[in-house]
């Protein structure tokens, strides 16, 4: 009977140091990744015309153009287009006037 639990209980734990040496390793391969992403800058000036161009209609796909080049202040650069209808982050509101 000793022997049997001894058995069951060397089971047990090769198990449970598996399932813990599985999860190290896991847990080490997503850091990896992480700071392999964070560390990796995206540059747009790398990408041709044409694929400038592919990469702004897939936005304006996801994000229909709300924004529009700022007429009050040149240095802001865009603003939200006046008094348009927004949805965003789960809230809806309306700009004004200004954008």
């Amino acid at each position: 009977m000793t022997a049997m639990n001894d058995r069951a209980n060397a089971l047990a734990l090769r198990a449970l140091l598996m399932v813990a040496s599985l999860g190290l390793c896991g847990t080490v391969l997503f850091a990896v990744a992480w700071r392999h992403a964070a560390s990796t800058t995206l540059s747009v000036e790398g990408l041709g015309d044409a694929e400038r161009r592919r990469l702004t209609s897939e936005l304006l796909e996801l994000s229909p153009g709300i924004f529009q080049p700022s007429l009050v202040n040149p240095a802001i650069a865009y603003t939200l287009k006046p008094i348009q209808r927004i949805r965003a982050w789960g809230s809806v509101f309306t700009s004004n006037e200004l954008g």
